[in-house]
C-alpha cells in the first residue's frame, strides 16, 4: 500500500451504512488497524451518549481524507463487536481495494452557486451577491462587479437550509468578463487561505453532494422525464391530456 494512502491511529473516518453512494454516513475514529491496513478497530459512533449500533456481518464503506493527497474510499464489513472497559469498538475486516477520489489540487466542480462576499477596503466594509464559475476545496473562480487586486483578502459565506461554512481567500488573478452575459464585468480568481480541517471536509462534502445532485438531474433528463409538460404538472391548466412520468409507472396528477 502506497503511503500516503496508509490509515493512521486516531485519525477521522466516516462510516457509511451501505456500499453504495449515500449522504449519511456516522464519524467514527481509528483505535489500532494492523499492518497491513486490511483489519480496523473503530470506536463505535454515537448520537449524544447512545452507540449507534452497527451490526455483526453489516457491509459498510469508509471514506478519509488524506490532506494535500485525496479522498480515500474502500468497503468493509463489521465482523466483531469489541469492549474495552466500557467503550465500544467495531472490528472492521476491508472487503475492497483502497481507492482514491481525485480531490487535488482538488476535485473542482463546474456550477454556478450563489455566494456572500465581504471585503474591505480601507476602513470601509463592502458586500456583495457573487456566482461561481467553478470551486474545489483549494479555491474557486467566480464573478464579481468589483475590480479587485492580486491578494486582495476576501470572505464567502456558503449556506443553504442544513449547510453553513465561512471561506477566506486571497485574489490571485482578475480579468475582464468580455461576454458580460451574466451581468458581471469581471472574472477572479480565488486561493483558500487558513482553511481548517472541518472547513474543508464539509466543502468537499458539498461539492460531492452538489456533484450527486447534478449527475441525477443527468440521467433523469436522459430517461426522458423533463419532457413532461412543466406547465401542468405545477397546476397550469394548459391541457387536458394524461402525462406517465418517463420509466415510472405513475400517471401526473391531473388539475
Amino acid at each position: 500500500m502506497k503511503k500516503h494512502s496508509t490509515m493512521h491511529l486516531g485519525e477521522t473516518i466516516r462510516i457509511y451504512r451501505n456500499e453504495n453512494d449515500s449522504k449519511v454516513f456516522h464519524e467514527s475514529q481509528i483505535s489500532d488497524i494492523n499492518e497491513s491496513n486490511d483489519e480496523l478497530l473503530l470506536s463505535c459512533p454515537m448520537i449524544q451518549t447512545k452507540y449507534i449500533i452497527i451490526p455483526v456481518g453489516f457491509k459498510i464503506r469508509l471514506e478519509y481524507i488524506r490532506e494535500y493527497s485525496g479522498l480515500y474510499t474502500f468497503n468493509g464489513e463489521v465482523v466483531e463487536h469489541v469492549f474495552e472497559g466500557e467503550l465500544l469498538l467495531l472490528k472492521v475486516k476491508r472487503t475492497s481495494e483502497i481507492k482514491k477520489i481525485q480531490i487535488r489540487k482538488y476535485f473542482r466542480l463546474y456550477d454556478k452557486w450563489e455566494l456572500k462576499k465581504s471585503f474591505e477596503i480601507g476602513d470601509e466594509a463592502l458586500e456583495e451577491d457573487i456566482y461561481t464559475i467553478n470551486i474545489s476545496a483549494g479555491g474557486m473562480k467566480f464573478y464579481s462587479n468589483y475590480e479587485h487586486s492580486t491578494n486582495d483578502v476576501i470572505s464567502l459565506v456558503m449556506e443553504d437550509e442544513n449547510f453553513a461554512i465561512k471561506l477566506k481567500g486571497h485574489v490571485i488573478s482578475i480579468q475582464k468578463n468580455d461576454k458580460n452575459d451574466i451581468g458581471y464585468e469581471y472574472i477572479i480568481s480565488l486561493e483558500f487561505l487558513d482553511l481548517g480541517r472541518f472547513e474543508k471536509e464539509h466543502l468537499i462534502q458539498k461539492i460531492f453532494e452538489r456533484q450527486r445532485e447534478i449527475r441525477n438531474k443527468e440521467n433523469i433528463r436522459e430517461k426522458g422525464e423533463f419532457n413532461i409538460d412543466t406547465g401542468y404538472r405545477f397546476g397550469v391548466r394548459h391541457k387536458r391530456r394524461k402525462y406517465k412520468y418517463a420509466k415510472l409507472g405513475t400517471k401526473a396528477r391531473r388539475v
